[in-house]
């Protein structure tokens, strides 16, 4: 009897624990970027980059941004919900909307060339991913698909990868 009382408290004491750990969530995931070309007063495009932040505020942001999201995005915020970067498929970009030192043309092949040096993003879903490095704190993953484009039409056979590092 004594023996199940132990076990009884330690499973209701683990489960506590536990449920202040799920209290706080990570908010890696909290930033969301989207894409569009609007015209302003002047007749120019530019490319409207609204970020949706998904935190306790519930807050909606509208960034300026050369930067083109296709069908290929993906975001990587810190715990607190704070936008550390972002990918196009064609390139990694930092939280102020600039291309981070060799984070151009991480999918280049002639695909690339093909859509117009990826002018206006890469194309695919589900092409990229971005994983957090087990030995660093501040690295990430991040793994791609390129599209190899033949006379069959496009084809994903390989699987790249590129590292980021938030390092100072």
């Amino acid at each position: 009897m004594r023996l199940l009382i132990i076990r009884i408290t330690i499973i209701i004491l683990v489960g506590l624990s536990g449920g202040t750990a799920a209290a706080q969530p990570s908010l890696q995931d909290g930033q969301w970027i989207f894409s569009s070309r609007c015209r302003d007063d002047d007749g120019v495009i530019r490319h409207l980059a609204t970020r949706l932040s998904f935190d306790s505020k519930r807050r909606v942001f509208k960034d300026t941004t050369s930067h083109i999201i296709n069908s290929a995005n993906l975001t990587i915020s810190d715990a607190e919900g704070n936008l550390l970067w972002y990918s196009n498929g064609c390139e990694i970009i930092n939280r102020y909307h600039q291309t981070m030192e060799n984070g151009d043309s991480i999918n280049y092949n002639a695909y690339w060339e093909w859509i117009d040096n990826c002018n206006i993003g890469y194309y695919g879903r589900q092409n990229h991913l971005i994983l957090d490095d087990p030995a660093d704190d501040d690295g990430y993953y991040l793994v791609h698909k390129p599209i190899d484009y033949g006379p069959d039409g496009g084809y994903m056979h390989e699987l790249w990868y590129s590292y980021v590092s938030m390092a100072t």
